[in-house]
């Protein structure tokens, strides 16, 4: 089936098997079926949908709706937004979320009604659960002394992550786990004081390289596997290599900036596998592991039967699924887990048989609710007997389908964040311009430097850590890209001066960004193996200067 995006005109397709997954995850009603339709929106549309719904690393101080208490959150205290609870108050007993259930009104689009509910039940701060001193952390559990980490876990000590899974006194790294004292690291595994690299695992001491395995004490190499003193892949000795690095000093922005152009312009000398993974099986997308039969799918782990899913672990028979964990027949999902049977919804736990819910917990058979624990049979947070919510359910289910609601996500234009505010900018960047012409709301920046000692531009920082006094914490530094002040706290200044790094020139988001940038975008093209012209489906674009090889291919050369 030939369809066309209602949003960007695109043209994609339905299967056979996309068809026999909607009836798999249709929602039964006493015993009766109520089939999904087919999507109206391609899955580059629905997914930047259900993006616009996710705000992960933007923090505002605010207070507690519920105590007063100052707290910090994800959701910004300039705006219109839901009541905001700190942590312990939203999850306590002291309140019941029931008492904001209200009628369904059929004269109304049933998603007018659920964005009232959304802003009017209280939401909870952020998620950072079992976390000590972790206060400016989001998406994150059981972590300690971090400071500005998101979707991370199990980590101490560790500032201005994304994606860290059990690391320790790592600063500015991305999709990093069981790693040690690493700093701009982007894709790496079991690592131990690595810097300025990407893509590499088991490796240790090694400065601005790609694609390595199992590799120490080496600079500037690219696809090198069990290899001790390398310098841009020629063979030292330990003298020799030694002698190099400290010839580079790496002291100073400047010799840090030139070693990266100069790595980068290496790199390009040599083949790149056409995607990055291992252990899949009938698989096209990027960044997995340990998958089978997935399909248009982006940093997946522990998978079968997925499509058009992005950073999902531990799951079955589902599609359409964005940061979410073990899930089982399962369509539409937001930043959830361990749930079977729940479609179009959005950060929550253990939530079953179950649609159009958000932050609702350890339930199941709910319909339109938000910020439930440990409830069933509910409507738009009101609570039915088990035969009155079976009834209504299908009332409503036949009124959504009549109105064109059935089978769609939230609408972004009910969405409590800017565009800016959601990882949808990422993904889907617009300019403010852009954005408010295409109907999203826009947040601007509005960083407070009123506690700064003094301001001044990056530019005008000490060359190296032995010239920076302790008093750049009082500091506003203005970001030399985008002009937006940021501050060095007093942990990371401990880091940089151990690593003997500068203080970095560029605001926190600037340098994540740019770490984002040296990954692929998470669009597929056709395209030919470049040494045997084999057919491969790839992320990297025509026309980049990489060589990209078929897997068979670029064994050849790495082994």
């Amino acid at each position: 089936m030939e369809k066309t995006c209602k949003q960007c005109a695109a043209g994609f397709e339905i299967t056979d098997e996309d068809l026999a997954f909607y009836d798999a995850v249709s929602p039964v009603i006493a015993e009766k079926k109520y089939p999904l339709p087919p999507p109206t929106s391609c899955p580059s549309c629905r997914y930047r949908q259900r993006l616009t719904w996710r705000n992960e690393r933007n923090l505002y101080k605010r207070t507690c709706s519920a105590t007063g208490k100052p707290i910090v959150s994800i959701w910004s205290p300039e705006k219109k937004s839901p009541p905001v609870y700190e942590q312990a108050y939203w999850w306590s007993d002291k309140w019941d979320a029931r008492t904001y259930g209200r009628d369904v009104d059929f004269s109304r689009p049933f998603f007018e009604q659920w964005s009232e509910l959304f802003h009017a039940t209280p939401q909870i701060a952020m998620n950072n659960q079992m976390s000590e001193n972790c206060e400016f952390t989001n998406q994150s559990q059981e972590n300690k002394d971090c400071y500005m980490i998101f979707c991370s876990n199990r980590s101490r000590d560790c500032i201005h992550g994304m994606w860290l899974n059990i690391c320790i006194n790592c600063v500015d790294c991305t999709y990093l786990e069981n790693s040690e004292l690493c700093y701009q690291m982007l894709n790496g595994r079991n690592c131990y004081h690595c810097m300025f690299s990407r893509n590499l695992e088991n490796c240790s001491d090694v400065l601005f390289s790609k694609n390595c395995i199992g590799c120490k004490n080496c600079f500037g190499c690219v696809n090198l596997r069990n290899k001790e003193y390398f310098f841009m892949n020629e063979k030292c000795t330990e003298e020799e290599y030694q002698s190099r690095i400290s010839a580079l000093q790496l002291t100073t922005q400047s010799d840090i900036t030139d070693a990266a152009v100069k790595a980068e312009a290496f790199f390009r000398q040599f083949a790149s596998k056409y995607y990055n993974g291992a252990n899949g099986e009938n698989f096209s997308g990027d960044y997995f592991m340990n998958v089978k039969n997935t399909l248009n799918c982006f940093n997946c782990r522990n998978t079968e039967n997925l499509q058009h899913c992005q950073d999902v672990w531990r799951a079955r028979n589902c599609q359409d699924m964005t940061e979410t964990v073990e899930n089982d027949f399962c369509y539409s999902l937001e930043g959830s887990g361990y749930s079977v049977k729940t479609i179009f919804s959005k950060k929550f736990c253990n939530l079953n048989d179950s649609a159009y819910c958000s932050h609702c917990n350890f339930s199941k058979n709910l319909f339109g609710c938000i910020s439930l624990n440990n409830a069933q049979y509910c409507i738009l947070n009101k609570q039915y007997a088990k035969e009155e919510y079976e009834a209504l359910v299908g009332k409503i289910l036949e009124y959504m389908k009549q109105n064109g609601e059935w089978g769609e996500h939230f609408p972004a234009e009910f969405s409590p964040y800017g565009y800016n505010e959601t990882v949808a900018q990422e993904y889907f960047p617009l300019s403010e311009e852009e954005a408010l012409k295409q109907g999203y709301a826009w947040r601007r920046h509005d960083d407070d430097t009123s506690a700064a000692t003094k301001i001044i531009p990056a530019s005008a920082l000490p060359d190296s850590m032995n010239d920076t006094p302790d008093d750049v914490m009082n500091w506003a530094i203005q970001c030399e890209a985008t002009g937006r002040p940021f501050r060095i706290i007093r942990q990371e200044l401990d880091f940089y001066k151990r690593m003997a790094l500068p203080i970095p020139h560029v605001h926190s988001d600037e340098r994540y960004r740019r770490r984002m940038a040296l990954r692929n975008p998470r669009k597929l093209w056709d395209r030919e193996c470049m040494k045997c012209l084999k057919s491969i489906q790839t992320t990297f674009a025509p026309g980049s200067p990489e060589i990209v090889c078929c897997e068979e291919c670029y064994l050849k050369e790495v082994y």
